[in-house]
C-alpha cells in the first residue's frame, strides 16, 4: 500500500491511496455549519461526516451522518465505521473498519505507514 497526501493553503487534505493497483482517494476539510465539530471526508460521491476522539491510545473516528452529493442520506442505513489511528515512533498505525448493518462487512484494513 502507497499513499500520497497533500496539505493544502486552506487545511485541507487530499488523500491518494493505491492498495497494488486499485486506487482511492479522498479530501479532508473541517465541517462547517451544522457539521461544525466534525470531520468532513468526500468521497466522490458521497461525503461522509466523523466524529474525532483523542485519547491515550490514539485517535478514533466515528462515522456520524453522511450524503450523496448535497443529499442527507438516513441514518438506519448509514454503514456502521470506526477507524482508530495512533503512532508507533515513527510509523502511522490504523485500523479502518466499516460494515452496513444489513450487507454486512465493506472494508477492513489495518497496518502501519512509514516515510520513505
Amino acid at each position: 500500500m502507497t499513499v500520497l497526501f497533500q496539505i493544502r493553503a486552506d487545511g485541507s487534505q487530499f488523500w491518494r491511496r493505491d492498495f497494488a493497483g486499485r486506487r482511492y482517494q479522498s479530501g479532508f476539510t473541517a465541517g462547517t455549519g451544522s457539521y461544525a465539530g466534525l470531520l468532513c471526508e468526500r468521497f466522490f460521491p458521497y461525503v461522509f461526516f466523523h466524529r474525532l476522539t483523542a485519547g491515550a491510545e490514539g485517535l478514533r473516528w466515528e462515522l456520524v451522518r453522511w450524503k450523496l452529493l448535497f443529499l442527507p442520506l438516513p441514518r438506519w442505513f448509514m454503514p456502521i465505521a470506526v477507524c482508530f489511528e495512533s503512532g508507533d515512533g515513527d510509523r502511522f498505525v490504523f485500523d479502518i473498519d466499516a460494515a452496513f448493518r444489513i450487507i454486512g462487512p465493506v472494508v477492513h484494513y489495518h497496518g502501519w505507514l512509514a516515510q520513505l
